[in-house]
């Protein structure tokens, strides 16, 4: 059992290890939404009108500095990792 425990720790540490050399990397996202919205009164439906709404939009982020803190938290996983 402790050596499965070891083993999964060893996963993990080499996963943040990986996670935080990705982290350098620049990141694109988009997102969409579309969707219908009513407006007016619902007593009898009289005023009640759809309309649709929708956008689109695209996020580039690019992490320019970070202090060193990413290049501080991969030597720590590095050193975790060799215990």
């Amino acid at each position: 059992t402790e050596q499965r425990i070891m083993d999964q720790r060893l996963k993990m540490a080499r996963a943040e290890l990986h996670a935080v050399n990705l982290s350098r990397l620049p990141v694109l996202s988009l997102n969409a939404l579309y969707g219908t919205t009513g407006m007016g009164t619902t007593k009898g439906n009289s005023f009640f009108d759809f309309y649709p709404v929708g956008y689109a939009g695209i996020q580039l982020s690019v992490p320019l500095f970070s202090g060193g803190i990413t290049r501080q938290k991969a030597i720590a996983k590095k050193i975790e990792l060799d215990k």
